[in-house]
C-alpha cells in the first residue's frame, strides 16, 4: 500500500477516534479549538431538502431546524420543511399522471442522541412523532374534484451528521424517513354528474408511505454558555 494512502487512512482513524475528553483538553489548550456542545444552548439550521417518495409531485423544498442541547449527548429539536412552492405541475393528459399526491410540508419534534463526536465531526440518531400536510392531485376528474390540504400523523427517524467549520458554524447533513398514511385519489370518476360532484367518491386507497428526505444545511450555534 502506498505511503499517501496509509497517511490518509491514519488521518481518518485519528479524526474519528478523538474522544470528548480529548476535545475538551484541546479546547483548554488552544483558543481556536472547534469543540462544542455543551458550550452552546441553541442551534439553528436552514437547509435545502430533497425527498424520495413514490407517487408524489413534491420533491424539493426548504427546511429549518431549531435545536436545544440538554448536555453532551442529547438534544431536542423542532424541524420542518416546506415543499409546496417547488411542486411539479402535472396535467391530466400526462402519461405518468396516475394518482399523484402533493406535499405542503411537515413539522416534527425530535430527540437526538449523539453516537460519535470528534473535534470536527458529530454523528447522531433520533426521531419523533409529528405531522405532514398532503393532498391528492386532482388528475382523474379535475373539472369536479378539488382536494384540500389535510394534516396526517407522521413519524420521523434518521441519522444526522455535522462537520464543524468553526466553533459556531457547521455543515450538516440529515437523512430521515418520514412514515405516514397517504390519501390517494380514486382512479374512477363517478358514474353520473351527481356522483362526480359527491366528495365521498373522490378518495381511493390509503397506502403506508415512506418519505425519505435528505437535507443539506448550515448550522449556526447560538447562546454560548
Amino acid at each position: 500500500m502506498r505511503p499517501p494512502i496509509l497517511a490518509a487512512l491514519a488521518s481518518f482513524a485519528l479524526l474519528f477516534s478523538a474522544s470528548p475528553a480529548d476535545a475538551a483538553e484541546a479546547e483548554e489548550g488552544e483558543g481556536e479549538s472547534l469543540t462544542r456542545p455543551p458550550s452552546h444552548y441553541l442551534a439553528v439550521t436552514p437547509s435545502w431538502s430533497h425527498a424520495f417518495v413514490p407517487r408524489s409531485v413534491s420533491h424539493d423544498g426548504v427546511g429549518l431546524t431549531v435545536e436545544s442541547f440538554l448536555g453532551h449527548r442529547m438534544s431536542v429539536l423542532l424541524t420542518g420543511a416546506l415543499y409546496a412552492p417547488f411542486s411539479r405541475t402535472l396535467s391530466p393528459a400526462a402519461p405518468d399522471a396516475d394518482r399523484r399526491t402533493e406535499t405542503l410540508g411537515n413539522v416534527v419534534p425530535e430527540v437526538h442522541v449523539t453516537l460519535l463526536r470528534s473535534e470536527r465531526v458529530e454523528l447522531a440518531v433520533g426521531g419523533g412523532p409529528g405531522a405532514i400536510v398532503t393532498r391528492p392531485v386532482s388528475l382523474v376528474d379535475p373539472e369536479h374534484r378539488r382536494f384540500d390540504w389535510e394534516a396526517r400523523l407522521a413519524f420521523s427517524h434518521g441519522i444526522y451528521a455535522r462537520t464543524f467549520v468553526t466553533r459556531a458554524v457547521a455543515i450538516s447533513f440529515d437523512l430521515r424517513d418520514v412514515v405516514y398514511i397517504e390519501q390517494l385519489e380514486s382512479a374512477a370518476p363517478g358514474a353520473d354528474e351527481a356522483s362526480r360532484r359527491d366528495p365521498s367518491t373522490w378518495y381511493g386507497d390509503k397506502p403506508l408511505t415512506h418519505r425519505i428526505e435528505g437535507r443539506l444545511g448550515i448550522t449556526v450555534f447560538l447562546g454560548p454558555r
